[in-house]
């Protein structure tokens, strides 16, 4: 197992590991524990609080430098997931200058990009309330170099303007920048 053998075997990762209590099971074993913590793929690590809910979690190989990153990021900031998108939601109602405005839409869409986020219609449905304002920021977004923020700025869009443009996330640049003018063209005056 490359997750076991790489991974865990780092000696920056097993410093770390000391501050967390680790529990490994095989998913098979423990459907409901997969359920649960909403499990997609293996390997995946959850980190929980004392309160047993979800600062974070990722499925997936998990090189040391990135889960360390990981760990770190949900000590500095241990907000469970759910709150998480809570606070975005509250931030975009609150939004008032551009600046704001624009700071809640991507931080929106980089919650829908994520594979794990079970939240996407409240997120979308947030949006869709303000779509003149979203709309700009979206389309900014589908020009974004990852491949996940296009992907789900384009969700967004489509969802908030009901407008059927095509858009293929995974074009290249040219093509991408071809479909995102003719995207402008129908939103922008």
């Amino acid at each position: 197992m490359p997750f076991e053998a790489d991974t865990f075997a780092d000696p920056q990762l097993k410093t770390a590991a000391t501050d967390y209590a680790w529990v490994k099971f095989d998913i098979a074993d423990h459907e409901d524990l997969a359920l649960r913590y909403r499990v997609r793929g293996i390997p995946a690590i959850v980190v929980l609080d004392s309160k047993d809910r979800v600062l974070a979690s990722r499925s997936g190989y998990l090189p040391t430098d990135r889960l360390l990153r990981l760990l770190k990021e949900t000590r500095d900031n241990p907000v469970p997931q759910a709150d998480e998108v809570e606070v975005l939601l509250k931030q975009w109602e609150a939004a008032s200058t551009p600046a704001e405005q624009q700071e809640s839409v991507e931080k929106l869409v980089q919650q829908l990009a994520r594979s794990d986020r079970l939240d996407r219609d409240e997120i979308l449905k947030a949006l869709a309330s303000k779509p003149e304002i979203a709309r700009p920021f979206l389309l900014d977004l589908m020009a974004d170099p990852k491949l996940a923020r296009r992907a789900a700025a384009y969700v967004a869009l489509t969802r908030t303007t009901k407008v059927r443009v095509p858009f293929d996330p995974f074009a290249d640049a040219e093509r991408r920048a071809e479909q995102l003018q003719a995207w402008r063209k129908v939103l922008v005056p």
